[in-house]
């Protein structure tokens, strides 16, 4: 049986995105599970003036966080995926020095975690089309100078 892993950066984006593939793959009794990176509670404390503004649009009462799992768990199910919810609060939550707060957010992290920084650099495909990139640049270079239209300084 085949095992699909979707990893998404905050709740709903897996099923918004790749929603009929995941119902496709379960139907066809593959398993499916959608983890969500940024889907830890509300930190306690002071929120930002956008995060109270966020909470009032929300409405309600308790964690707005809490019900947003909960939807997306009733949402991956109806697909017929499985959740995974990680405890990494959403950047609207996150603090740093700039805008006079000082407060930083601490996250709880499962000791098997491994993270690795992934940069373009580092991407397979960002190396195969920076070298096709700039395979194209000498070649186009090369017909420019035989051609006498461009010198090189």
């Amino acid at each position: 049986m085949a095992l699909h892993i979707y990893l998404a950066p905050h709740l709903d984006d897996a099923v918004f995105s790749c929603g009929g593939l995941m119902a496709r793959q379960a139907a066809n009794d593959e398993g499916v599970t959608v983890v969500t990176v940024c889907a830890g509670d509300t930190p306690v404390g002071e929120l930002t003036a956008f995060a109270v503004e966020l909470h009032r649009r929300w409405g309600g009462a308790g964690s707005p966080i809490a019900a947003r799992r909960a939807e997306d768990r009733m949402a991956c199910g109806r697909l017929g995926a499985s959740a995974v919810h990680l405890e990494v609060p959403d950047a609207v939550y996150r603090r740093s020095h700039v805008g006079g707060s000082s407060r930083s957010t601490q996250m709880k992290v499962p000791s098997s975690a491994h993270f690795t920084r992934l940069t373009k650099r580092w991407s397979p495909a960002w190396q195969l089309c920076s070298r096709k990139s700039a395979r194209r640049r000498r070649a186009s270079t090369a017909r420019r100078l035989s051609a006498g239209t461009s010198t090189i300084a």
